[in-house]
């Protein structure tokens, strides 16, 4: 009894430390539970592929980023936290497609594998081929053609997971040229079809999912508000029902794209954004009272981030690649700048203390450091 009480009281330390922590521990088999993780400060992390111009984010599901670092040629499996990354060999059409866009994603713990679904196709055709890869067997698999287009805007299809299924908006011309929500079951292999609510034809729409319900975000141009709704009971188009709505001046007079990333503490929104001046801005959002404080801003006016913006958990899933993301290359001018990024980092955190104590008259208008570090 003695011995079963100082494992569980070994595993309970464990279960609380970070990953880069349990990484010392490597050689101890347990189960890390993911919700143990938290929201801190903004960190670099070493990419395998900071030599090349670009990158496409696919999705993020148990600790993996699915990633095209330099366009749709090559697709990548990463583990940030271990530093492993595995590259997917592509089979490339046979014929010149105008678009590839791909989804990323995990069926249930019985069958314990990952999958990563591609999608090829021409503008204005409804019509994509699909093909479906599997980590186990580190091959891919036809499957049946479908009858839609994808190539509108942004298409981080993955983002959306409901219910073991990726989400995404697609047109389709049965019964005229119309929006419609898509689905695909990763277990399954199945593709479903959901109509957009008789309400978004005024709206200006994309998907979501906030806690465990599938969401649509809406603006309209010239309008002062973006409209939130949740899908109350999965899969029946009447159940949608307005969830908040966030006024333009109360996170700024203008942006280009805002997306509801996930519920936090107190029923607060974490929110990305891009505001099309200053650049990306991650903000946390409270409906009750309408408020938003700004956690981080990355300045960079010339490119979108918000549609590109997971919310990631860190894990030790194994790709078994043996390929790992070497230590970064330093000359006399990086290894400045290193030294500059770690006493960057540190000031973060002081600025952070001091920016507190500035306000510590008015405690309505600011997250204390607490919330700070531990919005789940």
């Amino acid at each position: 009894m003695e011995k079963l009480q100082a494992q569980d009281i070994l595993i309970n330390i464990f279960i609380r430390l970070p990953v880069k922590s349990l990484l010392r521990f490597s050689t101890y088999s347990l189960a890390y539970d993911p919700s143990s993780s938290t929201l801190s400060n903004c960190v670099r992390i070493n990419y395998p592929y900071k030599k090349i111009v670009g990158i496409t984010f696919w999705g993020t599901c148990n600790g993996f980023i699915c990633i095209s670092p330099g366009g749709e040629d090559v697709v990548v499996l990463w583990n940030p936290a271990t530093m492993e990354y595995k590259e997917v060999p592509i089979e490339y059409p046979d014929d010149e497609f105008c678009y590839v866009h791909h989804g990323f994603g995990t069926y249930n713990d019985e069958i314990d594998d990952f999958k990563i679904v591609r999608f090829e196709g021409v503008d204005d055709e409804y019509f994509c081929e699909v093909k479906v890869y599997t980590l186990k067997s580190n091959s891919w698999r036809r499957l049946e053609n479908i009858p839609y287009q994808l190539s509108r805007g942004d298409m981080d299809m993955a983002q959306v997971i409901i219910n073991g299924a990726m989400h995404f908006l697609a047109d389709t011309d049965s019964k005229g040229n119309r929006l419609v929500i898509v689905s695909f079951d990763f277990k399954d292999e199945k593709f479903d079809e959901m109509p957009l609510p008789s309400f978004c034809k005024d709206y200006e729409t994309s998907l979501c999912s906030l806690g465990d319900s599938l969401c649509l975000v809406g603006s309209m141009f010239n309008e002062s508000h973006v409209v939130v709704w949740e899908m109350k009971t999965y899969g029946v188009t009447e159940s949608w029902a307005e969830l908040f709505t966030i006024d333009h001046e109360t996170i700024g007079d203008y942006f280009n794209q805002l997306f509801p990333l996930q519920v936090v503490k107190n029923g607060k929104i974490l929110l990305g954004y891009d505001d099309g001046e200053v650049g990306f801005h991650l903000d946390l959002y409270d409906i009750q009272r309408g408020t938003s404080t700004n956690l981080k801003t990355h300045a960079d006016q010339h490119n979108s981030f918000a549609a590109s913006t997971f919310v990631y958990v860190e894990s030790l899933v194994m790709l078994n690649s043996g390929t790992y993301v070497g230590p970064p290359e330093i000359d006399s001018e990086e290894g400045s700048e290193e030294n500059d990024d770690d006493v960057g980092r540190e000031a973060e955190i002081d600025d952070f203390r001091d920016w507190e104590g500035d306000f510590e008259e008015n405690d309505d208008d600011f997250i204390d450091e607490e919330d700070f570090n531990d919005l789940y």
